[in-house]
């Protein structure tokens, strides 16, 4: 049920999780702080981590 309010949802989130499959589902794009650059990544956690293999 929160995953499909969340898609529902017009605007900006800022969603902090260790949950893999709740990012993959309900994020289109993640942004790393890495020291004290922010990098910009296209999709969910999946493809997250194959832009950074």
């Amino acid at each position: 049920m929160l995953e499909q309010t969340l898609d529902e949802f017009v605007g900006t989130l800022l969603i902090i999780s260790h949950d893999r499959y709740f990012l993959d589902q309900t994020v289109d794009r993640i942004v790393e702080l890495r020291d004290g650059q922010l990098t910009e990544f296209s999709g969910g956690f999946t493809d997250y981590v194959a832009a950074i293999s």
